[in-house]
């Protein structure tokens, strides 16, 4: 008895006192533990939070306070009439919950690439499919389904499997579905914005590479609005490294990233400083009207990326730094604040910053007309040239980019990377991490150009639709194979009901080799079994689907 009654007091001391397991994981809260970095995830999209309800949860770097919380802001128009949200819990904006529009609360669904291929996890993503989660479809059926054919515990390339980002990939989804009565901008009613949120990470062997990713799927499923308009998307960050109010902020233009660092050591670091960058490494898109541009969507190792033909990817908009302590440029209390700091202006009366009348900053080395307007402290800390930060205090960055339209049911991706560094110094703690923010653009945009050159479809593929039996919407897939990677092709994609009758054009124009992919709004026909078909040059391919209502 006496040494079970030890026992039972060593785990409950452990329980309460143990650094590494003071937060218990649950469905809708997890620790991503990567390397050195240790980022608490909410199913509400909140990462690292100083929630309404008093419960507070820092991102953690080598068990060090670098991150207060993290998340976006993003503004927009719908029907005319202008909207803001968010997930800033530092800045009291609290707008979303978990679960899709209309769909009950889901909670977290976890992979990890030590997981036994076709095991629980991957039985588990069935659920997360169903909320709008990504999968490789192995077979082309249009459904995921995690069977190993071969019986042989290996995942080969003919199965399905779930979407697995780095070493360990936390997906949820979420909506604004807070009502205006709980919302910190009570002007505001929920829009039927759903947003599809990827938290991953990679193992390396070096414990100098920390960077932990988020992917956001964002998608209009209002009922009444078709489309929101002029959409400032802002990468939001409370980064408080150690000691709170030593921290300057930066922009690095050629990078798509905000960064913070130390003014010098700092009292809670000892002899090491930290530095952090955050940097839109994918912008969402928007269409030119031009068939030779091309816009990318990198969705990873196995999925590959998708191009959109006739749009481009957005580049950062600008950039902002938000001074809590100033009442002209402080956290945005109002809808109208919030949308002022997403275009780069203060955030009070939404005016344009002029850097050389600028307390809060300085310009060396350069004229002030010359310095380039909406994106904050744009200049080089290791030159000391250009327009610098020279008062710290509590910092939060955001990197924007905008304005873009969310059409219904059409999700636009944009990932976000958060990359962490530590050296002796604060210069060099900041040079080594914009170090790997460099390798990982370079990285990302090869990949991105192999997809687009190496990986061409060697043959005409018509894939299944996507859901089916669907309600109104399907997605349809096709691809256009190497031979006619050098020229334009005609393609048409048609909907035909039982009778053989034509009920719509979906695609009718040239195209070059690539994978494609068309969404089918059937709202104005009825319940019933439909047909549709590709045909390019020789080739002809139907496939049936169901529109169930």
């Amino acid at each position: 008895r006496r040494i079970m009654k030890r026992l039972l007091l060593f785990i409950l001391f452990f329980t309460l006192f143990y650094p590494h397991n003071y937060y218990s994981q649950t469905d809708s809260t997890y620790h991503l533990e990567v390397n050195l970095i240790d980022v608490p995830v909410r199913s509400d999209g909140l990462l690292g939070w100083s929630a309404q309800d008093n419960s507070t949860m820092a991102i953690l770097f080598d068990g060090i306070n670098v991150i207060w919380s993290a998340g976006f802001i993003m503004s927009g128009y719908s029907n005319g009439n202008m909207w803001s949200n968010g997930t800033a819990s530092a800045a009291r904006i609290e707008d979303y919950v978990s679960g899709g529009v209309g769909k009950e609360i889901s909670k977290l669904y976890i992979l990890k690439s030590s997981d036994v291929p076709f095991g629980d996890s991957w039985q588990e993503w069935i659920e997360a499919v169903e909320l709008g989660a990504n999968f490789y479809d192995g077979n082309n059926d249009g459904t995921y389904n995690p069977v190993d054919l071969n019986s042989n515990g290996i995942w080969e390339e003919n199965e399905d499997r779930p979407d697995l980002l780095g070493d360990e990939t936390i997906w949820c989804v979420y909506n604004d579905g807070v009502s205006s009565a709980e919302r910190y901008y009570s002007d505001v009613e929920p829009q039927g914005i759903e947003v599809k949120q990827t938290v991953w990470a990679e193992k390396n062997t070096s414990d100098e590479e920390n960077v932990f990713y988020i992917r956001y799927s964002i998608v209009n499923r209002s009922s009444t609005v078709e489309s929101f308009d002029s959409i400032y998307f802002g990468a939001w960050s409370d980064t408080d490294i150690g000691t709170y109010l030593d921290d300057l902020g930066g922009t690095d233009m050629e990078l798509n990233s905000v960064f913070v660092y130390n003014d010098s050591s700092d009292s809670e670091l000892g002899m090491s400083c930290i530095a952090h960058y955050m940097s839109l490494l994918q912008r969402p898109w928007e269409e030119t009207g031009n068939e030779n541009d091309k816009a990318y969507n990198n969705q990873g190792d196995y999925l590959g990326t998708k191009i959109i033909s006739g749009a481009k990817n957005l580049s950062m908009t600008s950039s902002n730094q938000i001074l809590k302590y100033v009442e002209m440029h402080t956290d945005p209390d109002t809808k109208e604040m919030a949308r002022n700091l997403l275009k780069g202006l203060t955030s009070l009366h939404g005016e344009i910053i002029d850097p050389c009348n600028w307390e809060y900053g300085k310009v060396n080395g350069m004229n002030c007309e010359d310095i380039p307007l909406n994106y904050i402290y744009s200049g080089d800390p290791f030159t000391n040239q250009g327009w610098i930060n020279n008062y710290p205090t509590d910092t939060r960055m955001l990197a924007n980019v905008g304005p873009f339209t969310l059409i219904k049911d059409e999700p636009k991706d944009i990932i976000v990377s958060h990359t962490l560094a530590r050296k002796d110094d604060y210069l060099k703690s900041l040079a080594e991490t914009k170090r790997i923010v460099s390798v990982i653009n370079g990285n990302f945009l090869t990949e991105v150009k192999k997809d687009q050159n190496d990986i061409i479809p060697k043959n005409y593929t018509l894939k299944q639709n996507y859901p089916n039996p669907f309600n109104p919407s399907t997605t349809i897939k096709y691809e256009i194979p190497d031979q006619v990677r050098n020229d334009n092709v005609l393609v048409e994609l048609k909907i035909y009901d039982v009778l053989g009758r034509e009920i719509v054009t979906l695609v009718n124009k040239e195209q070059q080799a690539g994978s494609y992919e068309v969404n089918f709004d059937a709202s104005s026909i009825t319940s019933g079994i439909y047909f549709y078909k590709l045909q390019s040059g020789v080739f002809v391919e139907s496939r049936k689907m169901v529109l169930l209502k």
